[in-house]
């Protein structure tokens, strides 16, 4: 068990050192790209916007499986509470059980 927990804690870490850092990193340098867009190339803007929207997502995601590769709520609340978050969060529709 100790060994699981220490390797949890490890992919936790690298997450967060490595591929979160390197997100933020290029969401800077996104957001750089778009300050210096002329104003007549909107629609490039807007591309720009989109990529940088997904970008947020995707580092919003990877957060969410740092703190814990399983929803900090599951520990918290339990499993209810776990699903009904994840489930909100589907972009699959998702209806409760009727039992």
């Amino acid at each position: 068990m100790a060994a699981a927990d220490e390797t949890r804690r490890r992919i936790e870490r690298d997450l967060h050192d490595g591929a979160q850092q390197r997100l933020v990193s290029l969401s800077l340098a996104l957001q750089a790209a778009r300050a210096v867009v002329p104003s007549q190339l909107g629609e490039l803007d807007g591309e720009l916007a989109y990529v940088a929207k997904g970008l947020g997502s995707v580092l919003e995601d990877l957060q969410e499986m740092a703190r814990g590769i399983h929803p900090a709520i599951l520990a918290e609340g339990g499993l209810g509470p776990a699903l009904r978050t994840l489930a909100r969060r589907s972009s699959v529709p998702v209806q409760p059980s009727p039992l």
